[in-house]
């Protein structure tokens, strides 16, 4: 029986020293398995063409050229970094980049992107609109740009930001300078300024010329200047559309010597009530007529029929 015993028990070793001699051949076949996998994965997702952005959209343009947008985006997407990885991978896409070359066009504000797997982008543009272009001083020479009312940039009236979008300028009375990040008005009583110096062009139809004049630090009264050289005075406290309609019953109403032109100013602060001075003359209170006497009801309904005709 030990005879017996000890045959097993050679026989078991030797076997065990077998299987030993096999299980790191298995496990070298895993871990080559496993390398060639992400070789293979790597060289998907890294070198080959197969994730390249192929695709660019562009979305939200007014202004700009898409087409020029998209010409410039794909420029940047052509050739190679590091002697091998495509500008195009969509895991190596450099946003920055072209969000920093697009920028360049004075007309864009903003740029996002948005990547869609695997061979798209989605650029968003967001435009400058109308620019507040805040100067202190007389001479025109300390200008701001105002964001949400508050400083964000110095800014020259020559500036190519400037020329290539729609701006208006307040010039400021009542500061000799402003600091970064100062707010100096409301964003609402700038949006009524700009009403009020559209407007007026229509109510009154006449020409309102740049800046638009504030006299005094913190105030919300505002001074027009006409292309016939007398001058509106208004409020951003009221409504502006009440004070646009108390300008156009104005001019319907009164009566001049011998034009308009003789006018000095005109002043619309108060509500349902106009003060206005004539050149070389007094200042003259007028209250403005209600609206819905008869004599105004006939005046707004012979309008509409001149404007229907028209």
């Amino acid at each position: 029986m030990k005879v017996i015993n000890g045959r097993l028990m050679r026989k078991n070793r030797q076997k065990n020293r077998e299987e030993q001699k096999h299980q790191p051949n298995g496990r070298w076949v895993f871990f080559s398995v496993c390398i060639l996998f992400i070789t293979g994965v790597a060289y998907i997702f890294i070198l080959s063409p197969l994730v390249d952005i192929e695709n660019i959209s562009v979305i939200n343009t007014n202004r700009t050229d898409k087409s020029v947008i998209t010409a410039h985006a794909g420029e940047l997407l052509s050739g190679k970094k590091y002697s091998y990885i495509h500008n195009a991978n969509y895991f190596f896409l450099d946003e920055e980049k072209i969000k920093k070359y697009l920028l360049s066009d004075q007309r864009i504000k903003d740029i996002s992107i948005k990547k869609k797997f695997p061979h798209s982008i989605e650029i968003s543009v967001t435009e400058y609109s109308l620019m507040s272009v805040w100067c202190v001083g007389d001479a025109m020479d300390n200008c701001y740009l105002l964001e949400d009312g508050c400083v964000t940039r110095t800014v020259n009236l020559d500036d190519a930001l400037i020329q290539a979008n729609s701006y208006y300028i307040i010039s400021d009375k009542g500061h000799d300078q402003l600091s970064m990040n100062q707010c100096v008005m409301s964003q609402e009583d700038l949006d009524r300024i700009v009403f009020l110096g559209q407007e007026f062009m229509y109510a009154l139809n006449v020409g309102i010329n740049k800046p638009y004049v504030i006299e005094a630090r913190g105030s919300r009264e505002v001074r027009f200047v006409t292309d016939e050289s007398w001058q509106i005075v208004a409020s951003v406290k009221q409504s502006p559309q009440e004070t646009i309609e108390m300008a156009r019953l104005f001019i319907t109403k009164t009566q001049f010597p011998t034009s308009r032109a003789d006018l000095e100013y005109i002043d619309l602060r108060f509500a349902e009530k106009i003060f206005y001075k004539l050149k070389d003359g007094v200042e003259v209170e007028e209250k403005v007529p209600d609206e819905n006497t008869e004599e105004n009801q006939k005046v707004k309904k012979d309008e509409k029929i001149e404007n229907t005709h028209d």
